[in-house]
């Protein structure tokens, strides 16, 4: 993963490093897809072409489903938190209403 550069001046920083999430998660999701197309193949070649005992068993299962699960969690962290910033935002403003 590269480096998150320093947004340039006249960008929002906050919304700077939500874009380069957004893009880490995109390029992490186009390897998932690549790669297992390309495992994919691969077993298929072996269990239709070259020797059908190998084919018993699905193993490029295990590598699909556990990278899918880090997919996810990727996914859930870039586009369905916030980073805790309303959050943050509503315990100030419950604290906040507490003092008065």
């Amino acid at each position: 993963m590269e480096p998150e550069s320093q947004p340039p001046s006249d960008r929002d920083p906050h919304l700077w490093k939500q874009a380069q999430a957004r893009v880490g998660f995109k390029q992490h999701l186009r390897s998932y897809v690549a790669v297992n197309i390309l495992v994919w193949a691969v077993y298929l070649v072996l269990t239709f072409g070259v020797d059908r005992r190998i084919g018993i068993f699905p193993w490029p299962l295990f590598m699909t489903i556990g990278w899918g699960f880090g997919l996810i969690a990727h996914y859930v962290r870039v586009y369905r938190t916030n980073d805790g910033h309303d959050a943050v935002e509503r315990e100030y403003q419950r604290l906040q209403n507490q003092g008065r």
